[in-house]
């Protein structure tokens, strides 16, 4: 190896080495920042933080083995580099999300206009301060009484089920995929109540909602790291442009509304049973800022319903 080699070796190594010590100690750094409030907090691990469990381990059941490890009203963990608070105390929890949610109307994961409008154009993910004009217009849509009408119509989805488990599992001793009969509930019971179509996936596995649905709660290794990124480290959902719902899926959505919304325009029929009419009426009432563009209305009604 000659002199020269050996000089940019050298200066290679000592590049690796500055900037791991420079990683170490911003992470050293910022790992004190419970401790120097005296929060109790939960250990990170380095780079990751308190998330060294992923696609190791289910978030919620992570959520309740730190639960019992505090007792206190919260405690502090790292979403890999980012002190996060967890609420364990009912009373801070409703000062936080009625008395004083004006100081926390945007959550923490990422949405993308974009790249996912129908993921990122709802109540739970959309940002300030679109979030409060939506708020503020879908808050009549739920009364009591139209509340008690879609409560009705999830009951009769609700027998259907029932009838499903003890025809095909109870009467023939079959095991149950608990997870595959409440989605297809769940799929029923947004057809019933949105889009006002009687479809059961629970008498009828080919229902084309059904389709398009499993396919959104399916489990795999890339949707797990999709859900990940975006609910904990939207830095890096942003980066790579993840998405919480597939273009196919969106799509779908997009479809399915407004061939609702010409169908009843065709043929003159209105239903308040379900929230068709209201979300027209949402669309119409609301301002979308001109960044998000007048094609993001069907996502947005959808995502409201």
């Amino acid at each position: 190896m000659d002199a020269g080699t050996s000089v940019i070796t050298q200066t290679i190594l000592l590049i690796i080495v500055v900037v791991f010590t420079a990683i170490y100690f911003f992470f050293k750094k910022n790992y004190n920042y419970w401790k120097n409030r005296g929060i109790h907090y939960e250990e990170p691990f380095l780079i990751f933080g308190n998330l060294s469990y992923v696609m190791r381990k289910s978030s919620w059941q992570m959520f309740k083995d730190w639960g019992k490890r505090n007792s206190s009203d919260y405690y502090g963990i790292f979403l890999g580099w980012k002190p996060a608070l967890i609420i364990q105390s009912p009373e801070y929890a409703k000062m936080i999300l009625v008395k004083d949610h004006h100081h926390f109307l945007d959550r923490y994961l990422y949405s993308s206009y974009d790249s996912d409008p129908l993921g990122s154009l709802n109540v739970f993910s959309v940002k300030s301060p679109l979030w409060k004009n939506i708020r503020q217009e879908l808050t009549p849509m739920f009364t009591s009484n139209r509340l008690k009408v879609l409560t009705e119509l999830m009951n009769v989805n609700a027998k259907h089920l029932v009838n499903k488990i003890q025809r095909d599992y109870i009467d023939k001793r079959e095991p149950v995929n608990l997870k595959e009969l409440f989605s297809m509930y769940a799929s029923d019971t947004v057809g019933y109540t949105v889009f006002g179509i009687h479809v059961s996936a629970l008498n009828d596995p080919s229902s084309p909602l059904w389709y398009i649905t499993k396919h959104m709660v399916k489990w795999t290794f890339s949707r797990g790291f999709e859900f990940t990124m975006i609910f904990f480290l939207p830095f890096i959902a942003r980066t790579l442009r993840l998405t919480l719902f597939s273009q196919p899926a969106t799509e779908y959505v997009q479809k399915l509304f407004w061939g609702t919304v010409k169908e009843r325009q065709s043929n003159g029929k209105t239903s308040d049973k379900d929230l068709v009419n209201h979300l027209l009426r949402l669309k119409e009432d609301l301002k979308l800022p001109a960044e998000a563009g007048s094609r993001m209305y069907c996502f947005l009604t959808f995502s409201a319903g």
